[in-house]
């Protein structure tokens, strides 16, 4: 819209005559047509399906299959080591230490408790 005004414009002057808009109104027909441009990206945005699905809530079953023991280690104390990948359902965990797991939980779920039945507890001294 922009450069079919520009080139009017410019068809008017080389012809000698004078335009009937003034710079005030070229930046005026800038604002309307990035108003338009981003009305029009937002309908087409808000109209495109969504192509990450919500993650479901996972079950005991799928929480306890999630969990790979190669990724924890259990410490004396109780607390547990969190390797590169260790994740417990939707929950990740990586690289932490001493962690005690209290209150995590994953679709209500208590993951500790998951975690301690799967890969073990300390072993009493």
């Amino acid at each position: 819209m922009a450069f079919v005004y520009g080139i009017a414009m410019h068809q008017h002057r080389r012809k000698g005559r004078s335009f009937p808009g003034s710079v005030l109104d070229m930046s005026l027909l800038h604002k309307i047509c990035t108003i338009t441009a981003i009305a029009s990206w937002a309908t087409a945005v808000e109209g495109t399906p969504a192509t990450a699905q919500e993650k479901q809530p996972l079950t005991t079953t799928q929480i306890y299959s999630s969990i790979d023991c190669r990724q924890w280690s259990v410490n004396p104390d109780g607390t547990w080591n969190g390797g590169p990948h260790a994740r417990i359902g939707n929950l990740i965990f990586e690289n932490t230490m001493y962690h005690t797991m209290t209150g995590y939980a994953d679709n209500g779920i208590d993951v500790g408790t998951i975690l301690a039945k799967k890969c073990g507890m300390p072993k009493a001294h």
